[in-house]
């Protein structure tokens, strides 16, 4: 294998299992490209003060970390529209704070502050 094509090939991502929600969901890291499109999603929506969009989005991205045993994201079988209906906007907003330290903190940061 050449080293452009490994280094273009996917790698299977380990999860971890993070609170929220009242239990312990196991979470993919997302790719860079994912992340980067919600922050723009999300500062696009605020710009425009569509605060339901907001929530929504944010409820998207935390669909879409959550995986099942098989490594699928919830997104394919749970709507936003549904987590919305059964959380708080706080519930959301911790649930969405945690995926993104599982997204922003290196494998050696969190080792470090396990340490602390």
């Amino acid at each position: 294998m050449s080293v452009k094509d490994s280094l273009l090939k996917p790698k299977p991502q380990p999860t971890e299992k993070v609170a929220m929600f009242g239990g312990k969901f196991p979470i993919r890291r997302l790719s860079a490209a994912r992340v980067q499109a919600f922050i723009k999603d999300q500062s696009r929506a605020q710009e425009q003060n569509e605060y339901e969009e907001i929530v929504t989005i944010g409820a998207q991205l935390v669909l879409d970390s959550i995986v099942d045993d098989n490594g699928t994201p919830l997104s394919t079988e749970v709507t936003a529209e549904q987590l919305l209906e059964l959380y708080s906007h706080g519930q959301i907003s911790a649930a969405l704070d945690a995926v993104m330290d599982v997204n922003y903190l290196s494998e050696s940061s969190k080792a470090a502050a396990k340490k602390s």
